[in-house]
């Protein structure tokens, strides 16, 4: 990657993306000096003394009544912006409302009666707008308004409203603003956002809140948790007879027996009742697996409460990957700028005034090579802290009872990682990428031939049918990759025989992993959905009593504080619910040596207890008896 950066330093020249095209016909590049040298392929002239793309043209009649009603099509009015915004020129200088706009006019600006153009002097590039004045009638005045430049060096003049802005241009100018800030709800963003800006003290407590929330949540799953699994399974049980006996009364109610519906109802009463019969012998039977799965999460809650420094691990990880993606993105910009640049195809719906950079195949290859190392080394992070969380509740699993009571665990399992897994780790993050790569080239290329095949059925179906295998494929690596992370912390053994062993012990133990994913949905569901539910009702009362903070309405900033605690809840629970997984092989590998040692945490200490029965009673099934 270090020879991409270099290669994108020596070759690249950022300014060349933000480079603005006239509407000249062929269009011309603002700023731009075409390197003929090294791209004889390039075909568009630039002006080099005219760096900033000025927007002149002014909308005719039918353009003005399409911008300015209020219930235009928005495909007509993207369609009708586009046309003007294509039709800029260069200018040497962003004009003010008054100041001389010294331009270099266009083919377009000259053939347009509406624009006053002297082609023998740059001072006098100005259009008029047709302007209703309310009884049918239209005048003329001229399209100017204030503008100033884009900071960098090769780009356009934005549009700056004051006062002495001419009304028909300030309400064109205004409607093409608002075309893009309306909201379906009736409400401008922009009202939102200053609803949630003023709100902010509200959502900086939230965050705490929601922090804390999440801390009591552990106590809920330690104390309750067993409580919580059975009465769920309870009631998915009691909903499913329930329903079935709706479906037959509900049936009786208000249908014939010789109805359609009648006949649709009675099977669903019988589907309903059948699938409760199937629950009912899948709790009864794998009811040892349930408990193991209540035990982990119990286990999982008291390890967190004991290291919540693990929490520092992610938000560390995400600053890490912050500054490196930062200096990805500058590295990248440098190899995207190689090549020559060509206004955007208007045929494949692009905006013919913005650029598009045209590259050689070494410049491909760069590219991709670069998007491989962003995935590669993101995964990698990720995975040095998966791999420390895990190893950390490992060695904490087999210590807690012990004269240590599993502290330090977390110190311990980074200089395990540094010191003796980076490899495997680097590897499993390889293939974490390879198949993130392929996803990407898919959508890559499908993007590219789309337009050819957007009406064919079957193209479609199979595009679909590809994506949901990659995805599908990412997602079985990825979850290969995070249970060879905790064997390797277990056994210390290479990736791929922690990889093996890791997919073996899931087929071993099938409806013990069944019962705690299930387990872990009913604690994640009901943790996410408790903590942003109280959060969102204390902010809407703090918003509703409290007048120190103005609010149109409380909704946008509950939404607001509910999506948080959303986020602050779910990263809070995904750290749980991975450290759920290696408590359990844990506990599974505890299994395997028939409990040999004395340091395993409280909860686990009863299935000790329960292998000494069955070894008492070897006719019996752990999976099948519930002993």
């Amino acid at each position: 990657m270090v020879v991409v950066f270099v290669y994108g330093q020596m070759e690249g020249n950022p300014s060349l993306i933000t480079i603005g095209w006239d509407g000249n016909v062929p269009a011309r590049g603002c700023g731009y000096t075409p390197d003929m040298e090294r791209f004889p392929e390039s075909t568009y002239e630039g002006l080099p003394d005219y760096p900033y793309l000025y927007f002149v043209q002014a909308p005719n009649k039918d353009e003005f009544k399409t911008l300015t009603s209020s219930e235009t099509d928005p495909t007509l009015i993207r369609e009708t912006l586009v046309n003007l915004l294509s039709q800029g020129t260069c200018v040497s200088e962003c004009p003010t409302m008054v100041s001389e706009v010294k331009c270099n006019p266009t083919t377009k600006m000259a053939l347009n009666e509406a624009c006053s153009v002297d082609p023998n002097d740059e001072k006098y590039c100005s259009c008029q707008l047709a302007e209703e004045t309310g009884d049918g009638e239209y005048v003329d005045v001229p399209f100017r308004y204030d503008t100033v430049a884009t900071p960098w060096g090769n780009g356009f003049c934005i549009p700056v409203i004051t006062e002495d802005t001419n009304p028909a241009v300030l309400e064109v100018i205004t409607q093409m603003k608002e075309q893009f800030e309306q909201g379906d709800a009736g409400d401008t963003i922009n009202g939102w956002f200053s609803d949630i800006i003023s709100a902010w003290i509200c959502l900086a407590i939230s965050s705490v809140t929601a922090v804390i929330l999440g801390y009591l949540y552990l106590f809920v799953v330690q104390l309750l948790g067993g409580y919580i699994v059975w009465v769920s399974f309870a009631l998915i049980w009691v909903s499913l007879v329930a329903g079935g006996a709706y479906s037959w009364y509900y049936r009786d109610l208000k249908y014939r027996p010789d109805a359609d519906m009648y006949n649709y109802l009675t099977w669903t009463s019988y589907g309903l009742w059948i699938l409760s019969v199937v629950v009912f012998f899948l709790i009864c039977c794998f009811r040892h697996a349930i408990k193991v799965g209540i035990a982990v999460f119990q286990t999982t809650a008291q390890y967190v409460k004991a290291n919540l420094k693990i929490f520092a691990l992610p938000a560390l990880s995400y600053v890490v990957i912050a500054l490196w993606s930062a200096g990805w993105l500058y590295g990248m910009l440098w190899v995207f700028s190689v090549g020559y640049p060509e206004p955007r195809p208007a045929d494949e719906g692009g905006m013919p005034f913005l650029t598009i950079m045209r590259w050689d195949d070494k410049t491909h290859a760069a590219f991709f090579y670069d998007i491989f190392g962003l995935f590669w080394i993101n995964a990698f992070i990720i995975g040095v802290c998966q791999f420390v969380i895990g190893a950390s509740a490992c060695i904490w699993y087999f210590d807690v009872a012990g004269d240590t009571q599993g502290e330090g665990t977390v110190g311990k399992a980074l200089h395990w990682a540094f010191r003796y897994h980076l490899g495997s780790i680097a590897f499993g993050s390889f293939l974490i990428a390879v198949c993130q790569m392929l996803r990407f080239l898919f959508e890559y290329y499908r993007k590219k031939i789309g337009t050819a095949n957007q009406d064919n059925k079957v193209v479609k179906v199979l595009v679909c049918l590809t994506r949901y295998l990659l995805w599908l494929m990412d997602k079985c690596v990825k979850f290969i990759s995070k249970t060879a992370y905790i064997q390797i912390a277990l056994q210390n053994t290479w990736f791929f025989k922690s990889a093996w062993n890791g997919f073996a012990l899931v087929i071993k133990n099938a409806h013990r992993f069944g019962a705690a994913a299930s387990i872990g949905n009913i604690f994640m569901f009901t943790g996410m959905l408790a903590i942003m539910s109280v959060n969102g009702l204390i902010g809407y009362l703090f918003l509703t009593n409290f007048t120190f903070i103005e609010v149109a309405s409380p909704i946008p900033p509950v939404v607001a504080i509910c999506v948080i605690s959303g986020s602050i809840a779910y990263g809070f629970i995904s750290i749980f619910s991975f450290t759920t997984d290696a408590i359990l092989q844990a506990f599974l590998l505890d299994e395997e040596l028939r409990f040999s040692g004395k340091n395993r945490p409280a909860y686990m200490v009863v299935f000790e207890e329960e292998l000494k029965k069955r070894a008492a009673n070897p006719g019996c099934c752990d999976a099948c008896c519930g002993c």
